[in-house]
């Protein structure tokens, strides 16, 4: 074997790894792109079905929420039924286009009755810390199957079911789950309330 031989073999071998190093660099490129493409679709698919981003656009659920406050909102979780009692939901005010903050007081079949005292729901009080003393105009009702009756936590200044009536369930965007904005008030926002509450 010649020197020509071995430089001819050393060039094969240079040959051969470069071919390598090109089809790994060019699986590693569709790669990339592939993972880019499916990511993509992910979050298009998050944000068509499960999750949709909210500024809160009013102080009627105030101090829980405040006026550009941004939430992440589930709109998965009302497919399978209405949101329980207690939860913050996102929903289209009735006839109109605008969406709202509220909280879920009534669901279908509850009876609630709105006192000076606070809110009834099926003769026991509903705890709510969250809320600051208010006296309501009386008012009686059962919400109607397949829908909720809202609320925002700041009463006095709060347009909701006292206004507008109990909501159906076509009307609800989701439910708020998490603030995203302002960066110092992230976090996940309180579930149902489940206070069994008291007697009048």
């Amino acid at each position: 074997m010649n020197e020509f031989d071995i430089d001819a073999r050393q060039l094969r071998v240079d040959r051969e790894q470069a071919e390598r190093h090109r089809r790994s660099r060019l699986i590693a490129g569709l790669l990339r792109q592939l993972l880019f493409v499916l990511a993509l679709f992910a979050i298009i698919l998050l944000r068509v079905f499960v999750i949709r981003p909210v500024e809160v656009q009013q102080n009627s659920m105030a101090p829980t929420l405040a006026e550009g406050d941004r939430l992440l909102v589930n709109t998965w979780s009302t497919r399978a039924g209405l949101p329980p009692r207690g939860t913050v939901i996102v929903l289209q005010k009735p006839q109109s286009d605008v969406l709202v903050v509220k909280r879920v007081i009534g669901v279908g079949g509850d009876k609630l009755r709105l006192t000076p005292y606070g809110v009834w729901r099926n003769g026991k009080l509903v705890a709510e810390p969250y809320v600051k003393p208010w006296d309501y105009l009386p008012l009686s009702l059962t919400v109607p199957d397949g829908q909720v009756f809202v609320l925002g936590d700041n009463r006095p200044q709060s347009e909701d079911s006292r206004d507008f009536g109990p909501v159906p369930a076509a009307s609800i965007l989701g439910t708020a789950v998490y603030r995203f904005w302002p960066w110092p008030k992230r976090g996940r926002l309180a579930g149902p309330s489940t206070e069994p509450g008291a007697r009048p």
